[in-house]
């Protein structure tokens, strides 16, 4: 049977000084200063045969921040110093089970035990106290990419990106412990950067972070994002590029349009002052020699020198034009010397032909006549053959102007007969 000998050792010196307050005799003062010592002995004795706790932990291994925790890391073992023997009793650690330790080397980890009575080791509060390394989460820093138009849509992009708000497209993945962004340390001061300006050219830049995201309890990876600069849509030939002469007349000449700001229909959609380093030209392969029927306008960009290259940063469509050669009027009039008609041995009326091209617009063909009458008929009796004239009128439109084709009944009619076999007549 164990006896708590400290409560009744406690209670009895308290009691003697009770007794030595009423000022005894001095022998029974040494009495009782001998019981006294006697108890004082006897209290020795038995707290030597009260044994101490052991307790067995080691420093637990690395864990990484959001790791709650848990049997793996609080795992005390607690047991009579002397016999070895386990030891229940109260068993309280601090931080405690399920806590989460922010990410730092050396944390500490204490345990505080009181034993139950009765067990051969002494009744108290005995603690002990490892470390612990909590290491950093991992975490990504997604910075999406972006896309914009050559010229003032690539200058408002790169301002959207690099101002304050552009970081909040950022996308992070690997959060824990019931983290968001807010909880990054330098949230506040996150910002965003590319090399891209509202002149940059097709092609893509890299968006990366001006600074980046930094926290305690993560080590955080930056993915950067790529903006992509597409071409901008330019129109060339708005305006009506299409024109029309008649046959024989001098053309409008190949020309250079001018592409400022007070000349938008010439081309539309310029960026960053572009209009001024190209140089656009009208061009077509008509003269006045050109056959009736409809010829290419083209219209060309040209890059100025220092420039080259500068073209690609648009999706060009050019309206080219129309030229059309008309057909010019081309008047023939017939004629005799009389309507009478001819007796039999008699004269022949003196027929004659005269042709005349129309002057609308000048006439321009050099070494070409205008006019001219190159067919006269005068033969005595029937006229049994014909007569032709001669006219140098391949895109012309006949208009037949005849007092009276006809002779006799018998006579023949005169023939029209154009320079070139594929010319058009009414």
């Amino acid at each position: 049977m164990q006896i708590d000998f400290q409560f009744y050792w406690d209670n009895a010196r308290t009691n003697m000084n009770r007794v030595m307050k009423l000022k005894p005799s001095v022998g029974c003062r040494g009495l009782l200063a001998a019981f006294i010592a006697t108890l004082a002995s006897v209290a020795q004795l038995y707290a030597a045969d009260t044994a101490a706790v052991s307790i067995t932990w080691g420093s637990p291994s690395d864990i990484q921040y959001g790791t709650p925790l848990g049997v793996d890391q609080l795992n005390a073992v607690f047991t009579n110093a002397e016999t070895g023997e386990a030891v229940t009793g109260t068993t309280t650690y601090t931080p405690a089970s399920n806590a989460i330790l922010n990410a730092s080397e050396g944390q500490s980890l204490r345990v505080r035990f009181t034993p139950n009575a009765e067990q051969g080791v002494e009744v108290k509060v005995w603690e002990k106290i490892v470390q612990i390394d909590v290491t950093k989460a991992p975490l990504t820093a997604s910075i999406p990419n972006d896309t914009s138009v050559y010229g003032a849509d690539t200058a408002a992009t790169v301002a959207a990106i690099t101002a304050d708000g552009g970081q909040d497209v950022v996308e992070y993945s690997g959060f824990v412990a019931g983290d968001d962004e807010a909880d990054i340390d330098n949230i506040a001061d996150v910002r965003l950067t590319t090399a891209a300006t509202g002149a940059s050219g097709i092609g893509s830049s890299p968006i990366t972070f001006a600074t980046a995201p930094s926290d305690a309890n993560y080590t955080i990876t930056a993915s950067p994002g790529t903006l992509t600069i597409n071409k901008k849509s330019l129109s060339v030939g708005t305006a009506a590029q299409d024109f029309a002469k008649l046959y024989g007349s001098d053309p409008a000449e190949a020309a250079s349009l001018e592409l400022d700001d007070g000349n938008a229909a010439n081309a539309s959609g310029w960026e960053n002052g572009d209009e001024a380093r190209v140089t656009l030209t009208r061009v077509h392969s008509v003269t006045a020699a050109s056959s009736v029927g409809d010829y290419d306008v083209n219209l060309v960009l040209t890059e100025t020198a220092g420039n080259l290259g500068l073209l690609k940063n648009y999706e060009i469509v050019i309206n080219s034009g129309v030229y059309t050669v008309n057909k010019r009027d081309l008047n023939i009039t017939v004629s005799k010397s009389h309507n009478d008609p001819v007796v039999y041995g008699g004269d022949h009326p003196v027929i004659t032909a005269a042709w005349a091209i129309s002057l609308a617009e000048p006439w321009d063909i050099e070494g070409v006549d205008a006019a001219g009458a190159d067919a006269t008929i005068a033969v005595a009796g029937v006229l049994t053959t014909g007569a032709s004239l001669n006219i140098p009128a391949a895109n012309a439109g006949v208009d037949t102007k005849l007092d009276d084709r006809r002779t006799l009944a018998s006579a023949k009619d005169l023939d029209i007969l154009l320079n070139t076999t594929n010319a058009p007549t009414n």
